[in-house]
């Protein structure tokens, strides 16, 4: 008889491997991509509003000032970006010192700008002065408003000026010693230590002063602006948010940390650097928003309205001699 077939082997099933639960990236990573996207968006509404100036170039008196406060939210989110990404990757911490340097420098620039941009709208400093001469006197804004007002016309023009100013010399002057301090090895580019805090109190006090100044320019110039802008507060209001809000915010964090945070743990732990970054995060988004608002608060097709004065009309020689 033939032989009984040989039975077929039946494939051996392979043993499934049980499919891995997705794993999400640690939460620092997720928030520091987050951030990244944040400071790309900024940089393209910059930029695009900054094109859209370039091929209008109709007013460069006026629009270069507005040109260069656009970049003030760009460099400051990216710093704030360098400063999270530091805290993962180590070898980033070299370059944080230089885009604070940076940051601070042109935070005075963008101050500047702003005061060359409300003067220039509305014919220049000699023509601000001789609509001041006219005008009924104004008193100081709180607190200081049960000190002497400031006579309309020159010395008011001159204080508020010195008052801004002072601030766009001294920001550069202390950024650059904190950044020779932080190269010597006397801090760490922090609030955490005695000089730091010292630096950047001043800062703050120098800051606090040249906001109070470039207000009280914009109360007793309101109708000047009014006539040349349109929406000069909020022209006003997202540029110094860009350049006071986040110091002020960066400010208050560090001291709650130096004053409340350390003295109970005794020694600078994660906790510390977390709080910080989460600020530092914070930056980002609000960069993002004040980048929207500039955009939209300076149009490339408004002009000013204002006529300006004649040359020399209405300026004491005094005034002359001072602001040319």
């Amino acid at each position: 008889p033939p032989p009984p077939p040989r039975p077929v082997p039946l494939p051996r099933e392979l043993p499934r491997e049980t499919p891995k639960p997705f794993v999400w990236p640690p939460v620092h990573l997720i928030a520091l991509f987050i951030a990244f996207l944040l400071v790309l968006a900024v940089w393209a509404t910059a930029c695009y509003n900054v094109y859209k100036h370039s091929q209008a170039f109709e007013a460069p008196d006026l629009q270069r000032h507005i040109i260069a406060m656009h970049f003030m939210a760009p460099i400051h989110a990216t710093a704030a970006w360098v400063c999270i990404a530091s805290f993962v990757w180590v070898p980033l911490g070299a370059a944080v010192s230089y885009l604070i340097l940076l940051r601070d420098l042109y935070m005075a620039f963008t101050v500047a700008s702003l005061w060359w941009f409300l003067t220039d709208s509305v014919g220049g400093e000699k023509a601000l002065t001789a609509r001041m001469e006219r005008s009924e006197q104004a008193q100081l804004l709180f607190p200081l408003s049960f000190l002497p007002p400031w006579t309309m016309g020159f010395e008011m023009m001159f204080n508020c000026r010195l008052g801004v100013m002072q601030f766009v010399v001294t920001m550069p002057v202390l950024a650059l010693l904190r950044f020779c301090a932080h190269g010597l090895g006397l801090s760490d580019g922090t609030l955490f230590s005695p000089l730091d805090l010292a630096l950047c109190t001043l800062a703050a006090a120098s800051a606090v002063v040249g906001l109070y100044c470039l207000a009280q320019l914009c109360t007793v110039s309101w109708d000047s602006l009014s006539a040349a802008l349109s929406s000069p507060l909020w022209k006003v209001s997202v540029v110094a948010a860009a350049v006071w809000l986040a110091f002020f915010q960066g400010l208050l964090v560090r001291l709650v940390v130096s004053m409340i945070v350390l003295p109970t743990k005794w020694q600078i732990d994660d906790s510390v650097y977390v709080i910080v970054g989460v600020e530092q995060w914070f930056v980002t988004l609000e960069m993002l928003v004040v980048a929207i608002f500039v955009n939209v608060y300076y149009p490339v097709d408004e002009s000013p309205r204002a006529p300006l004065l004649p040359k020399g009309e209405g300026v004491s020689t005094k005034t002359f001699s001072v602001f040319v």
